[in-house]
């Protein structure tokens, strides 16, 4: 007859989607901050200044 097997009961189920939800969101802010500054680096080198995400000649 086999052991029984011990039932992890520390960790509700319930906390994997909201940690995976926490996660993901984390990830999309990271991802989107990246890119803005990105994006005002190449603005800079075009000689630009980044208004409301929009690159705009210095006049």
């Amino acid at each position: 007859m086999c052991p029984p097997v011990a039932i992890k009961a520390n960790r509700p189920m319930l906390l994997h989607p909201i940690r995976t939800l926490f996660l993901v969101t984390i990830a999309f802010v990271a991802g989107m901050v990246y890119e803005r500054t990105r994006e005002a680096e190449r603005c800079v080198d075009r000689a630009g200044v980044l208004s409301d995400l929009l690159c705009e000649d210095q006049k």
